[in-house]
């Protein structure tokens, strides 16, 4: 845009030039178009070269403009550009600030800080789901576009250091401070080039290049330029004329006309780029520094028969001390909101827990254990909604009872069942978590040599360095240990130690040892007593037919218990069939329920069995 814009990156103009043609082309067609900023570093490629000291304006001229900032001074800006995209327009808005550091005749260091925050807002035709005719928005259209980089600082809070001289030509910038959609350097934008004598109209020519393919930069076209080290595939040329106009001048501003023109030629097979603006830029002639400036951008981008079009608003102004009150104020009172908002969040989230760990009244409990055994499903399903809310510091063993009899009722009621006993009843919840494959916390119950262990017996073991349950499917001759990992059915095996081996608590349903199951210790240990034997097959006779399940929940049978033979369950299903399950496939309720079985069947013994010899 003007004649300092190549080492600078601060015209928006020219900054939007950088655009490429990935975003409606596969990187792997025709190389991208992209305009190549100049290089921040003060190299004498990147540095545009001030006016000679023979041509510099005496700065007590009363028409002279430069630059004559007090060190120690600290400006203010606040910002708002607008980028009009064909589904959405985005924001960019907030404050900057400039502290001067030093000043000499020969140039000007500031210290930036600041940055800007985005906000999209979505056009109406996009918001009623119509499909947009013409091209897609370019800013959106490739996740690796140029105009959404990742390293975009002028978005957060950073810092700069800047060099410039009296005439406002960038001499260093330390730093970025960069903007989507290439509006180049948010700590740039401010300053323009001013004039070397006391002229009322001046010009800044500038050639651009435009660099195919690769990241995107912008680099002035000068022949100097080591073009031939780029990694580019190839490099167009354009363009740009900024001009400048004293409008009106006082004792408070000088007013300036802007225009800007960027040109590109027409290839035919690639886009071509053409960028217009008009607009203000006011100088503050007491503080010499920039004051404010309204500019409007339209930016045409031609790519075969495809036209699309931005138009841009860039405003900025220096904050007078009674607008940066005012926005302190906001910031207060914008903070007391936040805070006041947090504290009643926090206030409700006490409430609702309050009320969660609430028990329930005697006569709420007497309706819900009434509801829980309606017939109703949905009265039931309702019921257990409501109680799965609450969270009781205490279980409460009659509601778990009530869960435990619909757990078998039919799957939706049954999840929500276990759900909710997993609240109320302690040895479900354990028994729940020995019934999966996540970790479990460790017992510090050790196994060693002397440990009597039997097959089908639910344990944990250490693997990786963290608990998990484990059911022992057969004990080896060096006193290894082979198990079935629980939660994988049988797919996954693993042998272990004893010293890795860990006992589940006492309140894990454990299988009784079959006949043929020998509790078992390590070789070298002392032979253990004989383990209580019982019949290899637990007939009870007198048990009514019941719903039974897999340890999944997924599977469910209405069958008769008919006993157990080593580790197989027998049932006999209603249509006759006798079938056996694994009782550790079983679920825990199933398995509890069996395990009663047998223990009353011991405690009764075997009355055929004779008392004495004969």
């Amino acid at each position: 845009m003007h004649n300092r814009s190549l080492a600078k990156l601060v015209s928006l103009a020219t900054l939007f030039l950088s655009y490429s043609v990935s975003l409606s082309q596969p990187p792997s067609d025709k190389p991208s178009a992209q305009t190549i900023p100049a290089p921040l570093s003060p190299t004498p490629e990147s540095i545009a070269e001030p006016p000679s000291e023979s041509t510099t304006a005496d700065s007590t001229s009363p028409n002279s403009l430069s630059y004559d900032p007090k060190p120690g001074q600290i400006y203010s800006y606040e910002f708002e550009i607008a980028i009009h995209g064909a589904d959405e327009t985005t924001f960019y808005k907030g404050t900057t600030q400039y502290t001067v550091v030093e000043v000499n005749d020969q140039y000007i260091r500031l210290t930036y800080h600041g940055g800007l925050t985005e906000s999209i807002k979505v056009h109406e035709s996009r918001k009623s789901g119509a499909i947009p005719f013409g091209p897609r928005d370019l800013s959106r259209a490739h996740p690796t576009s140029v105009f959404e980089r990742m390293d975009m600082l002028g978005k957060t809070q950073t810092t700069n250091q800047i060099t410039l001289n009296r005439k406002g030509y960038v001499l260093v910038l330390d730093g970025s401070s960069r903007l989507p959609f290439l509006l180049g350097n948010v700590s740039l934008i401010p300053f323009e080039t001013l004039p070397a004598d006391d002229a009322n109209d001046w010009s800044s020519n500038s050639g651009v290049s435009i660099a195919k393919s690769g990241e995107p930069s912008r680099l002035p076209f000068f022949p100097s330029w080591p073009l031939g080290t780029s990694n580019h595939e190839s490099v167009q040329a354009a363009s740009e004329v900024t001009r400048y106009q004293r409008e009106k001048s006082n004792d408070s501003l000088t007013v300036i006309r802007k225009t800007y023109e960027m040109t590109m030629p027409d290839t035919g097979d690639r886009e071509s780029f053409h960028m217009t603006g008009q607009g203000t830029w006011n100088f503050s002639n007491p503080q010499r520094f920039p004051h404010s400036s309204e500019m409007k951008y339209t930016l045409v981008i031609k790519d075969r028969n495809t036209t699309t079009t931005y138009p841009i608003e860039l405003k900025f102004s220096l904050l007078t001390p009674e607008r940066i009150a005012q926005l302190e104020v906001e910031r207060k009172n914008a903070a007391e909101r936040s805070a006041k908002m947090a504290a009643e969040h926090k206030a409700q989230v006490e409430k609702r827990k309050a009320e969660a760990e609430k028990p329930l009244t005697e006569q709420e409990k007497k309706d819900t254990l009434t509801a829980l055994a309606s017939d109703d499903h949905f009265k039931v399903h309702s019921t257990l909604i409501l109680l799965m809310q609450r969270q009781p510091k205490e279980p409460d063993p009659d509601i778990a009872l009530a869960a435990r009899k619909l757990l078998n009722r039919d799957r939706g009621i049954g999840m929500l069942a276990e759900r909710l006993l997993l609240q109320h009843d302690p040895k479900f919840r354990v028994n729940h978590e020995y019934s999966r494959s996540t970790p479990v916390p460790s017992t510090g119950l050790k196994v060693d040599s002397s440990t009597k262990l039997y097959i089908g017996q639910i344990i944990q073991v250490r693997e990786h360095g963290r608990w998990v349950a484990a059911e022992i499917a057969e004990l080896m001759d060096s006193g290894d240990v082979a198990i079935i990992y629980r939660g994988w059915g049988s797919n996954r095996r693993g042998t272990f130690r004893r010293a890795d081996i860990q006992l589940a608590p006492p309140e894990v349903d454990q299988r009784l040892p079959a006949a043929r199951d020998t509790l078992a210790v390590a070789p070298d240990a002392t032979a253990p007593e004989q383990a209580p034997q019982v019949s290899s097959v637990t007939i009870v006779t007198t048990i009514k037919s019941r719903s039974w399940s897999d340890v999944s929940g997924t599977f469910r049978v209405e069958a008769l218990y008919l006993g157990i033979q080593g580790d197989q369950v027998l049932l006999r299903r209603k249509d006759g069939k006798e079938v056996s399950v694994p009782l550790a496939r079983l679920s825990a309720d199933d398995q509890h329920y069996v395990a009663t079985l047998i223990e009353e069947a011991q405690r009764l013994g075997n009355p055929f069995e004779p008392t004495s010899k004969p």
